[in-house]
């Protein structure tokens, strides 16, 4: 431990390599716990006058003493690139903070609150005197402890809209009656567990800035005298080590990425010595191992894994060299394949270079680089696409073949807090979308092809059962998004309570399928010169190039001309993947206002004449109505 701990700080005390400080502690603390590496961490960089763009302030609430938990997460955060300010409660008052405006916490004003409550803490009568309580004492009890915990979230959530919640009821290891071996149901520390676990359950969808995390993933990876210390319980009411709040602070900042960083849409096999054991080639058919024992099993058991991503919603596709008419009639015939041809949306089977054929796939299914992972057991294929594509994410697999499946379960590039019913269904909506490019290869010119599509585009007032998925689409989108605002479920919601403005979903569909909620619109109202402002435009990839985005221009402006306004404004803001919108506005015939390094400001005027866009007989616009 000691060596890794130098590593750190040589690298830290370095001009040279002090950028690779932080990526080096993130990559150690995936494995065994090194306390003196987080030590190390904390005096070396804690201190450092980074100017990071991104900064959160965390509060601490808890049912015992979490002080230490502020080093753990200030180091995980730091290393992440955000800076933090912090606010601590004092132990067991969580309640009364919750529940008071003029509390420190409210005064402190929170974009992230973590509170961590403990079983022992939370019914400690139980706990303390289990044989004087009876089954209806023990259940009086959870329910008084539910609703006064259900009353104080949901005060909190509401009154701190812009932060989320960071919510975690930690497992004990300690029954309350250690004495008896079969106690009954209402004595077991898992029935209070659930019944607390259903309140936050609860309230996760009724509101959308609280989360669970799952502090039985943290607790359960160490054995009780490594996650708590009674010494430190008796000496300053801090029920755990260090150790288990590294676990803590390691699994908020999972939830942190889950929530705020898009994941990866598209996963790229390869097919010999990936999908199955051997190579077709030369090993020929009947000697690939593929089935239900031995390292056959464990190929079965990868596709298991990658079935599951395929029904979560993710891309899949193929990129192997081989013989096509093999690999296909392998699929095809062998019994013992668990994935089918039908599961991937593209497939590159022939010799040619492969990082060549992703990109081709990437265009095929309209997504960037940087949403793909390439999974290939070749080191040296690895190497070149890595090589010539560094936008795509190729991970090093393990030497063992028994351990792919893990490898994939245990992947974090794929990882959504939530589904959502346009998750489930991103698969059906890729077939559709490269059912549409042999439609527009098959028609004669872009008007026959935007006819025989049969779109119809329906606007929708963003609600409670569409403010996750708007939210998913502001932090996902990056290709037709304009201004790429990343906001959040609360910043959505409180954009929308103000009567000046408009938060729409964009719902497409066309004679190939419903695609779901593919785009948000976002419009705010400015009464000094009766304009409207284009706060926000996207749509997801899936639809680009259906020329959507001109018919809900023609829609903005006949809508707002009638309605008495005199102009539209819309902005756009740069990026390095949103070059396919730059010109969205000037195609529309809007005219700049003025130009700077943070984007192009361009206005339409109401007062002329209106020319509708080609493209608006063919593609119908509604407006839901509430």
């Amino acid at each position: 431990m000691k060596d890794i701990a130098d590593k750190f700080i040589e690298l830290a005390d370095s001009k040279k390599k002090h950028d690779d400080a932080r990526p080096f502690f993130l990559k150690q603390i995936e494995g065994e716990y090194n306390p003196l590496l987080w030590k190390c961490y904390l005096s070396h960089m804690k201190e450092r006058n980074d100017n990071f763009e991104k900064k959160e302030r965390i509060a601490l609430l808890g049912s015992s003493n979490i002080m230490p938990m502020k080093d753990m997460l200030q180091s995980v955060f730091n290393a992440n690139k955000i800076s933090t300010d912090y606010y601590v409660g004092e132990y067991g008052n969580y309640l009364q903070e919750l529940m008071r405006d003029a509390s420190k916490l409210y005064s402190f004003g929170p974009t992230l609150t973590i509170i961590m409550l403990s079983l022992p803490d939370i019914v400690p009568s139980i706990y303390e005197d289990p044989f004087s309580c009876d089954k209806k004492d023990v259940e009086s009890l959870l329910a008084k402890i539910s609703e006064d915990l259900k009353a104080a979230l949901k005060k909190y959530s509401s009154a701190a809209a812009k932060n989320t919640t960071y919510m975690a009821i930690i497992p004990s290891y300690e029954e309350p009656c250690s004495y008896v071996y079969s106690p009954g149901h209402s004595f077991r520390s898992d029935t209070y567990l659930t019944k607390l676990r259903d309140v936050i359950e609860w309230l996760e969808n009724e509101k959308n800035n609280i989360v669970m995390i799952n502090a039985r993933k943290c607790i359960s990876k160490y054995p009780v005298n490594k996650a708590e210390d009674k010494r430190y319980w008796y000496l300053g009411r801090i029920r755990y080590t260090d150790m288990f709040f590294s676990e803590m602070a390691k699994e908020v900042m999972e939830i942190y990425k889950i929530m705020n960083t898009p994941s990866k849409k598209c996963l790229i096999l390869d097919l010999d010595n990936t999908l199955w054991g051997g190579v077709i080639g030369q090993d020929g058919i009947e000697k690939i191992a593929l089935g239900q024992d031995g390292i056959g099993r464990a190929y079965q058991d990868l596709q298991r894994e990658v079935l599951k991503l395929y029904k979560k919603g993710i891309i899949l596709a193929i990129c192997s060299k081989n013989n096509e008419a093999d690999a296909l009639e392998f699929f095809k015939t062998h019994a013992e394949m668990i994935l089918k041809l039908e599961h991937f949306a593209a497939k590159r089977i022939n010799w040619a270079d492969k990082a060549a054929n992703i990109k081709e796939i990437a265009q095929d299914i309209n997504i960037g680089l940087d949403s793909i992972v390439f999974f290939d057991d070749d080191p040296a294929e690895r190497k070149w696409v890595r090589d010539s594509l560094p936008q795509v994410t190729v991970p090093e697999p393990p030497q063992d073949q028994f351990l792919y499946g893990e490898f994939i379960k245990n992947s974090k590039w794929f990882n959504s807090y939530r589904l959502s019913e346009e998750d489930l269904s991103r698969n059906v909506t890729y077939e559709a979308v490269a059912k549409t490019k042999s439609l527009k290869t098959s028609s004669g010119n872009e008007e026959a092809f935007l006819k025989s599509l049969s779109q119809s585009v329906i606007l929708e007032g963003v609600n409670p059962s569409t403010i996750s998925r708007t939210a998913q689409l502001c932090q996902k989108t990056n290709q037709f998004n304009l201004t790429t605002k990343r906001y959040q479920a609360a910043d959505i919601k409180e954009i929308a309570a103000h009567k000046s403005n408009h938060v729409y979903t964009i719902r497409a569909k066309d004679c190939f399928c419903d695609y779901g909620v593919v785009g948000a619109l976002i419009l705010k109202e400015q009464k000094k010169d009766e304009s409207v402002l284009i706060d926000t435009f996207l749509l997801s990839c899936r639809i680009i190039g259906r020329k959507i985005e001109h018919a809900l221009l023609s829609w903005l402006k006949a809508r707002f001309k009638a309605n008495g306004y005199s102009k539209i404004y819309g902005s756009y803001s740069r990026t390095e993947k949103n070059g396919v919108c730059a010109n969205i506005y000037k195609e529309n015939n809007f005219t700049v206002v003025s130009e700077s390094d943070k984007g192009t400001l361009y206005e339409y005027s109401l007062n002329k004449k209106q020319k509708l866009s080609s493209f608006d007989r063919f593609i119908k616009v509604k407006l839901k109505k509430k």
